[in-house]
C-alpha cells in the first residue's frame, strides 16, 4: 500500500476551497457540476476520518 500521510489533509483543504468558492465554482462549471462536486465535499468533510474509504 501507497501510504501518503499529508494526502487526507491535501484533500480537506480543497474541499474547504470548493465550498468557499460555491458561487464561482457554478458560474464556471454549471450548477448541477459544481452541486455534484459540493455534495462529495459535504459528504467527505461530515464522514469523520477514520471511517472514510481508502483509495
Amino acid at each position: 500500500m501507497d501510504e501518503r500521510p499529508g494526502e487526507p489533509a491535501l484533500w480537506e483543504r480543497l474541499y474547504r476551497l470548493w465550498i468557499a468558492h460555491a458561487d464561482q465554482l457554478r458560474r464556471e462549471l454549471g450548477e448541477a457540476p459544481a452541486e455534484r462536486m459540493l455534495a462529495e465535499a459535504q459528504q467527505v468533510l461530515l464522514t469523520p476520518a477514520g471511517r472514510r474509504p481508502s483509495c
